[in-house]
């Protein structure tokens, strides 16, 4: 019987031949157990220690910097110190007098963070400091600060929060919140399948806060459980925004890369195409999708996880959770819907679908939350939810001690271990045992004086369900937690009601009543009679609007769309709506859904389709639209060929309307089409005129579709990308030794980006001489259209009587061409990644 070889880091199957685990990313080849210099965990190929920079098999005579560059600034500029001991002496150094240092939380080869107790507001906070083996990386400093501009510049509960961000010389670093709790998944990893109500919770706060993000340009493009910390009072907080993609710094990714972790990547991420917030969507259905069932959807190799995200439908939630009520189940697969069009309209509309919001302070399912938050098992507490059983016995697991470690080195294309340090180290390294049973205490006199059943509640559908709390109270007003609640309905046949959760059966009336400590209350509840339709046409569940956001100057217009969407997410043909604005002084609407600006505020616009609703938020400012500019202006496609464009608006004082929304429209669609995002799909061979209007201003790109050419199978794709990289590595090497930068941007073949551009030359700047050869190739795999290949050259720096070699790893992205392949993106790609 052969061995199940599992994760280092989160204990899951792993298939022979995996590179990195599909479920949280964390490299799981094969290697030295530890480096001779600081210990820290090898990979077969490392040359040099990713934590201390010592070259592999030679006791600390090559510590210091990590990387080519690193290496050569250490030959000609002296030894380096051990990373981590020095660090920390700097750091209390230079942040004396203000934060005392207390101890790590966790440490990684790419940053480590501490907690420390800041004098000034006397609190608690978590230091992310970079590590110095990485700062000659390329692009790394930027992204170590762009991480911070980019939470800095969130301000929502449900987001991190950073305090402050500092440089003194090799010393980066940033200050956070202290989040005392652990991440979602810890959670998910002790408990399995989580209560219905909490997964609504959580599922809210998180969507909330992504919703937030992405309205202020920002696309996390990480979102998985153990990105989710919970806090000491249960709500769900995000981090790790290391990988964010930032509207306003499209410098710092690169179309045709991917990034992100495989088992939550949204299908346009394994196909290394743009991405929006729908992106963020897709992953955080995946959350959802694991918060129910207990596992990702999909798992397997890294390539076949990547597949199946793109090709595979996810097993029906309601397969492995029977009790997962159908307005949830729905939400949720259309989030994991694979064309981002076919996905809700913005996380917004998907919380109204299924009527998610925060419970409120009181509210038990609060904690709930707060208990999963701080590690009680489910036998610890008082149960939340509906009484079938939706929080199972929890799996076994690896011990905590041996899972902590690994989990500082999941993989991603990014910096090193994020800011889930911060609730990683929070969960400690306590083995978590069941509790000897308890006797029941005595119950002795009431203690409630008072009990009240909130919300009110509204009519319900038949097959509708809502959940009602009763809020208990003693004789000085206060809130009394831990005593039971029995539950009745005077009529079974109408109205069900389970631990608080009421489901409507048939049309009628029926009164709820809690029951609790000698004191009762009832509420009225009513089911709605089915209005008699003699269309037999499918029935309306939700509805769709698009736009997810309109934004406007006054005496400007737009246009709102309204798809009527059936239980499944079809949209349903031929089906009105009706419109309505909340406040007609700042704007109107016409039953068209055209739109018109009155007045500068904030509004709503609702629309109405058999009884659902759907609303968006309208914006009205001073600043009318002066001009509108597509980009590229010119686009050349294959049929089946996708490209994203991008408008910038521009108003008549001059300033960058980024937050105006724009329709797109093409002029042939049978040869283009595009999304309401600007993604452009082509169709046949012709031309067409794709156009971005805002306000009554439009700008316009030309988009041409080539003649298809014939399919290129594996075997010729193999031998003409051998043949370009072999040329590449002979004219690469002769611009390194010209230190020619110009000579570099022609042996690339592709656009030559500003962050490589700028690593080579202050690879250059060096007094160093330098050399480039094949090292070796990797098989060529297919994404889509696309043939993406990795492949190593070892470059030789020459300084101060010193030569160091080591390897710089590539990512070239091929397209066909009349029946070549020609490169379109060619990177090189940071040291942690594959």
């Amino acid at each position: 019987m052969s061995e199940v070889l599992t994760c280092p880091a989160c204990d899951r199957p792993i298939e022979p031949g995996d590179v990195f685990c599909t479920h949280c990313g964390t490299d799981v080849r094969a290697g030295p157990s530890s480096c001779t210099t600081c210990g820290r965990a090898l990979e077969s190929d490392d040359k040099f220690c990713p934590g201390c920079g010592a070259s592999v098999g030679t006791p600390a005579a090559a510590s210091g910097s990590s990387g080519l560059a690193a290496s050569a600034a250490a030959v000609d500029g002296g030894e380096a110190e051990t990373p981590w001991e020095s660090v920390l002496g700097q750091l209390r150094q230079v942040t004396e007098g203000r934060f005392d240092i207390e101890h790590v939380l966790g440490e990684g080869g790419m940053a480590a963070v501490y907690r420390a107790h800041e004098r000034a507001l006397d609190r608690k906070v978590a230091i992310k400091v970079m590590s110095p083996a990485v700062l000659m990386e390329r692009g790394t400093v930027s992204r170590f600060k762009q991480e911070a501009i980019t939470i800095a510049a969130l301000k929502h509960p449900n987001i991190i929060t950073v305090h402050g961000v500092e440089h003194h010389d090799q010393l980066h670093f940033f200050v956070l919140d202290y989040v005392e709790g652990r991440s979602l998944e810890h959670a998910i990893r002790e408990c399995g399948p989580l209560p219905i109500a909490v997964v609504r919770a959580w599922l809210a706060q998180v969507a909330s806060a992504l919703e937030y993000a992405h309205r202020r340009g920002v696309v996390h493009r990480d979102i998985k459980p153990a990105n989710i910390l919970l806090d000491g009072e249960g709500d769900a907080i995000v981090t790790d925004f290391g990988i964010a993609k930032v509207s306003e710094k499209a410098g710092f990714t690169v179309t045709g890369s991917t990034v992100g972790t495989p088992a939550y990547m949204s299908p346009e991420q394994c196909l290394g195409k743009p991405v929006t917030g729908a992106s963020d969507q897709y992953s955080l259905g995946v959350v959802a999708y694991e918060m129910l069932t207990g596992e990702p959807p999909f798992r397997g190799s890294t390539l076949s996880t990547m597949r199946a995200h793109t090709e595979t439908d996810a097993r029906p939630i309601t397969e492995s959770r029977p009790d997962c009520p159908a307005d949830l189940a729905r939400v949720v697969t259309t989030m994991m819907q694979k064309d981002p069009a076919h996905r809700w309209a913005s996380l917004t509309e998907a919380l109204a679908a299924f009527r998610g919001a925060p419970p409120g302070l009181h509210d038990p399912v609060k904690q709930e939350m707060a208990a999963l938050a701080r590690g009680e098992r489910p036998s610890d507490r008082t149960a939340v939810g509906p009484a079938t059983p939706t929080t199972p016995v929890p799996r076994a697991s690896a011990p905590v001690a041996s899972r902590i470690g690994p989990l500082l080195r999941q993989h991603r294309v990014t910096l090193g271990i994020g800011t889930a340090a911060v609730a990683i180290a929070a969960v400690g390294l306590m083995v978590l045992k069941p509790d000897p049973p308890v006797p029941p205490p005595d119950p002795g006199p009431s203690r409630i004086a008072s009990l009240e059943i909130t919300p009110v509640p509204e009519p319900l559908d038949p097959g509708e369900s809502a959940r009602l709390s009763a809020v208990l109270r003693d004789s000085s007003g206060a809130t009394v937690y831990g005593e039971p609640v029995a539950w009745t309905s005077s009529d079974e046949t109408v109205i069900m009601v389970t631990d608080g959760l009421i489901e409507a059966r048939t049309p009628g009336s029926a009164h709820v009543t809690a029951s609790s400590g000698g004191r009762t209350r009832s509420v009225e509840v009513l089911v709605r009679s089915p209005q008699p339709s003699p269309d037999p046409s499918p029935v309306v569940a939700s509805v769709r609007l698009s736009p997810g956001a309109l934004s406007l100057a006054v005496g400007e217009s737009g246009l709102l769309t309204a798809r009527a969407l059936d239980a499944s997410g079809r949209m349903l043909p031929d089906r009105a709506a009706s419109w309505s604005v909340a406040d007609a002084s700042v704007a109107s609407v016409t039953q068209d859904g055209r739109v018109r600006a009155l007045a500068p505020g904030i509004t709503d616009i609702v629309a109405r389709i058999d009884g659902r609703r759907a609303s968006v938020s309208v914006t009205v400012s001073a600043e009318a639209v002066a001009s509108v500019t597509v980009n590229p202006a010119t686009v050349e496609l294959d049929p089946g060929g996708t490209s994203t464009l991008s408008a910038t608006v521009v108003g008549v004082r001059g300033s960058s309307l980024a937050g105006r929304a724009l329709e797109w429209r093409s002029s042939n669609p049978a040869v283009a089409t595009v999304s309401p995002d600007g993604v452009v799909t082509a169709q046949s061979t012709g031309t067409a005129a794709v156009s971005a209007s805002a306000g009554s201003r439009t700008g316009q790109a030309t988009v041409t579709v080539r003649t298809a050419a014939p399919a290129i199978d594996e075997t010729e794709a193999g031998r003409q990308i051998g043949i370009w990289i072999g040329t590449f590595a002979r004219e690469l090497d002769a611009a390194l030794r010209a230190k020619n930068l110009g000579a570099v941007r022609t042996a690339y073949g592709a656009p030559l980006s500003a962050a490589d551009a700028g690593e080579w030359q202050r690879r250059f700047a060096l007094d160093a001489r330098w050399r480039a050869s094949l090292a070796r190739t990797y098989p060529a795999r297919r994404i889509g259209s696309s043939w993406v290949s990795d492949f190593e050259l070892e470059i030789t720096v020459e300084a101060a009587g010193r030569t160091t070699s080591g390897p710089q790893r590539f990512l070239a992205v091929f397209e066909p061409r009349g029946g070549q392949l020609a490169v379109t993106s060619l990177e090189m790609r940071l040291s942690e990644e594959p």
